[in-house]
């Protein structure tokens, strides 16, 4: 019989880096931590905590819902906030440059949660317009359930 046990310390604390209604994602190339705080996308070094970046796209009256990390890009869906109407969208960057890549609407609410093959060629999102959106990666079109 083994017995494991496993232990956790806090090594430091890095200052508020996460929004309360967002996820974090890691991508492991770069080492970096990527976690939505309320309009933006901060990008954090996991070795000294320092924030590197906060990716924002002119989006006011929209918060970052999730944060997904597929291959060398980041994905960011975010919510607006704005009581006259509802839209989603998904804004993608580069995990290294940090380069704006893309934006992929057609969510009419919050997007809620994604996911991609392991190809990484197709992604999937849902939202809470009860919608399943799927993208073609590659060109760039998408269907919805």
């Amino acid at each position: 019989m083994v017995k494991t046990y496993f232990k956790y310390q806090l090594e430091r604390n890095v200052g508020q880096v996460a929004g309360t209604q967002c996820n974090v994602a890691y991508h492991p190339g770069t080492k970096r931590i990527f976690s939505g705080v309320n309009q933006q996308v901060a990008v954090v070094a996991r070795r000294t905590g320092e924030v590197l970046a906060y990716l924002s796209r002119e989006h006011k009256n929209r918060l970052v819902r999730h944060v997904a990390v597929f291959g060398e890009r980041v994905y960011a869906g975010y919510a607006a906030t704005d009581c006259r109407y509802e839209d989603g969208d998904i804004l993608v960057w580069n995990c290294t440059t940090l380069e704006f890549l893309m934006s992929l609407d057609q969510h009419k609410s919050a997007v809620s949660s994604m996911a991609c093959s392991s190809d990484e060629t197709i992604m999937v999102s849902a939202g809470q317009d009860c919608r399943i959106v799927i993208w073609d990666l590659l060109s760039e079109e998408s269907s919805s359930m």
